[in-house]
């Protein structure tokens, strides 16, 4: 990382440039961070965060005080909101440029400000309908990958009958052939250009694409080792993928192998429940012994996995029997140094099925104080069950995602 001071009338603005980003000190407590291609990524100031993603998704965070400890509150910007603010960024980021000395004596960071000054609200809007373009959109990823860059080796999810999950429901699943993959790759670098440097791995999507027959996965992975412009991200973090247990039944710790020796470092898994009871009303077909299976192979194939609980998920109905049934599943799992396990609060979304299927059986739903708290309890019994030293345990909230 190298720092540049920049004189900006009577104090100093300290301009940090990063491998794959520049972050300027407006004030002693105002940050605000631009990829290398100059597209605001964020802002901090005075305990206030915004993020941008690319689909132009302004997203505000703070945190408010509560009895039982801080509590962090969200909402997003309103298109003429976001407007205002960028605006106001741009004019304080240009007026850095009108001293001319400081530009000359620092090119490389007057050439990043420029960047950052010529991305106006109006190139951000179009740059974000290429996006669209070329995603549709991109509902989730595992936090861990959220500064992934995403290609899609297949669109929607090949199950997608969950009741609790509108994710995909506006897509067709489908595996795209080697040249359409291509194409889109090739399409997503030219979209990303300097911004690409911001991407510390490579998330293969959409929902599934593990369940590719594995020799089409791997020639889509020699693809990516062909691309010139793609191995830094390969080099540094390899790539990651979701996998569901019923489609990863159908490959062996073989094709896993195989897989990682082309890079496949980590898949996310989304368990949800180790209840069978809870999975089969929400309608996800799947045993705790196929799960097991499904992960042995993976391990034994030399993979990382992520396993995703959702915490809240079947209500109070299900509460205790949700927890004590994924201790009991985690006890069982290999895990090992390095795997990761997330808890998801579940907020049911209101276009779902799991509404009113739940609202006909008389499940109670909990608040969101009450998953909370929950997500407490399941963090410190999955702890106090997992044997191995170096898994970690940590809560998350997939409403706050924005790529």
């Amino acid at each position: 990382m190298a720092l540049t001071h920049w004189q900006a009338g009577h104090r100093q603005v300290l301009v940090s440039h990063k491998p794959g980003a520049i972050t300027v000190s407006l004030t002693e407590s105002e940050l605000v961070t631009y990829d290398l291609a100059g597209r605001f990524l964020g802002a901090y100031d005075h305990g206030t965060n915004i993020r941008r993603g690319l689909d132009n998704t302004f997203q505000k965070r703070w945190r408010v005080g509560a009895q039982d400890g801080q509590h962090l509150r969200q909402s997003n910007l309103t298109a003429p909101e976001a407007n205002t603010y960028l605006e106001g960024l741009r004019v304080r980021v240009a007026g850095l440029l009108e001293d001319q000395a400081a530009a000359q004596s620092h090119p490389a960071t007057a050439q990043a400000l420029k960047r950052a000054v010529g991305f106006t609200y109006d190139r951000l809007v179009t740059d974000a309908a290429t996006f669209t373009g070329l995603y549709g959109h991109i509902p989730i990823l595992p936090p861990d990958q959220y500064r992934a860059l995403v290609v899609q080796a297949t669109d929607g999810c090949s199950y997608n009958r969950c009741t609790f999950c509108t994710l995909y429901r506006d897509k067709t699943y489908q595996v795209r052939s080697a040249e359409d993959f291509r194409r889109h790759l090739e399409a997503v670098l030219g979209f990303m250009g300097r911004g690409l440097s911001y991407r510390i791995s490579l998330f293969l999507g959409d929902a599934n694409a593990i369940a590719i027959p594995t020799p089409r996965l791997v020639e889509i992975m020699h693809i990516l080792h062909d691309t010139a412009l793609l191995r830094p991200i390969l080099e540094r973090g390899g790539i990651h993928a979701f996998l569901d247990i019923y489609t990863g039944m159908h490959k062996s710790a073989a094709d896993y192998r195989r897989l990682h020796a082309l890079g496949l470092r980590r898949v996310s898994l989304g368990v949800e429940s180790g209840s069978e009871a809870l999975l089969s009303y929400v309608q996800k077909p799947v045993t705790r012994q196929d799960m097991v299976s499904v992960m042995t192979n993976l391990k034994n194939g030399g993979l990382a996995v992520v396993v995703i609980f959702m915490v809240g998920l079947g209500g109070s109905t299900y509460r205790d029997v949700h927890l004590t049934e994924s201790a009991a599943l985690v006890e069982t799992l290999p895990l090992s140094k390095g795997d990761v396990i997330y808890l998801s609060q579940f907020t049911p979304d209101p276009q779902a099925p799991y509404r009113p299927l739940a609202a006909e059986s008389g499940l109670q739903d909990m608040t969101s104080d009450e998953i909370s708290r929950e997500t407490k309890r399941w963090k410190g019994v999955l702890e106090g069950r997992i044997a191995v030293k170096g898994v970690k345990v940590a809560p998350y909230s997939f409403q706050r995602f924005i790529y």
